[in-house]
């Protein structure tokens, strides 16, 4: 009983808002320390439609381990409990709020160093993972590298990622480096162009459709290395009981979702997600390419011109 009651004691003292601002600084100074530079952060503030499969799993999974965790360590009594420290589980969204507070004081205070996700005509407003578009565009603008633990953005045709859980133990272990991982040198080494890496990510399944079943990724690497033809018309061939029309409409939304060369910079990607879409940037009144408003006759013209930002971006 002791045990016990010590043991949810120390969970509410850790589970603070306080612990986990200290603890997001203390990431970030030690980041900072091994040369690399956080330049722009990103937090999920929208959601991409065409993952909605995906996002139901894990918030199916998210519910599940929160109820075990509120079962296992709700306390009764909280008198016991320091002042200012839950005795539940903290709210998660302003969870959400105290690493993003630690981040603009890790920032100086400067917000135009904080991206809040930008719109993308596929999403909704849920509370939901960001999409990774947005940030691939970035990095691919600022020729940089990706901290994240989404490896989707090994697929996207930008320098690379820095994996966060090895970025995570890294530092536990007090190693004096982090592991990058370079999109060129897979290409280089597999021998794979970024439209064939793409497609790798179609054959194997990702979070917009399903892949082939029992897919083995060294022999679908080979196979796609070697391939002589249509990408297309290969794809049609390893579904063959698929509508061809069903199939045209996955290998678009493939390539078109890991796609940055088309995808525009902010701010204009919070009006449209193709930079080919000009009716959209006629009727808000600005410009492709320099992203500054048209004059209107009745209102004096305005910049839209995107905030300066240094050149890493973390998720």
């Amino acid at each position: 009983m002791i045990t016990n009651d010590l043991s949810r004691k120390a969970i509410a003292s850790v589970c603070s808002y306080e612990s986990l601002y200290r603890y997001t600084r203390w990431i970030l100074r030690e980041i900072e320390s091994r040369n690399v530079s956080i330049d722009c952060y990103f937090y999920d503030c929208l959601s991409d439609v065409d993952k909605s499969r995906v996002y139901a799993g894990r918030r199916a999974s998210l519910l599940q381990t929160t109820d075990k965790w509120r079962q296992g360590f709700q306390i009764e009594d909280p008198s016991g409990i320091p002042q200012g420290k839950g005795y539940h589980l903290p709210n998660i969204r302003l969870c959400a709020c105290a690493i993003r507070k630690a981040v603009l004081d890790f920032f100086e205070g400067d917000k135009e160093r904080i991206r809040c996700a930008c719109v993308d005509l596929d999403r909704l407003l849920l509370f939901s993972l960001l999409t990774g578009r947005e940030i691939a565009k970035y990095a691919s603008d600022h020729d940089c590298y990706v901290l994240s633990s989404d490896y989707d953005f090994v697929v996207f045709p930008i320098k690379g990622l820095v994996d966060l859980n090895s970025c995570m133990q890294s530092i536990h272990r007090k190693a004096h480096s982090l592991e990058l991982i370079s999109n060129l040198r897979i290409y280089a080494s597999f021998h794979l162009s970024e439209e064939r890496m793409t497609y790798l990510a179609l054959l194997q399944g990702n979070d917009f459709v399903n892949g082939l079943p029992n897919a083995n990724i060294e022999e679908t690497i080979h196979r796609i290395a070697t391939l002589d033809g249509n990408l297309f018309e290969d794809y049609c061939r390893c579904f063959p009981r698929v509508e061809r029309e069903e199939l045209r409409r996955r290998f678009a939304l493939v390539m078109k979702k890991y796609d940055v060369h088309s995808y525009p910079s902010f701010p204009l990607s919070c009006l449209t997600d193709s930079s080919h879409n000009t009716a959209v940037l006629e009727a808000c009144g600005v410009t492709e390419g320099t992203a500054s408003s048209t004059p209107h006759p009745q209102s004096p013209s305005r910049s839209c011109s995107p905030p300066t930002a240094p050149s890493s971006p973390t998720r």
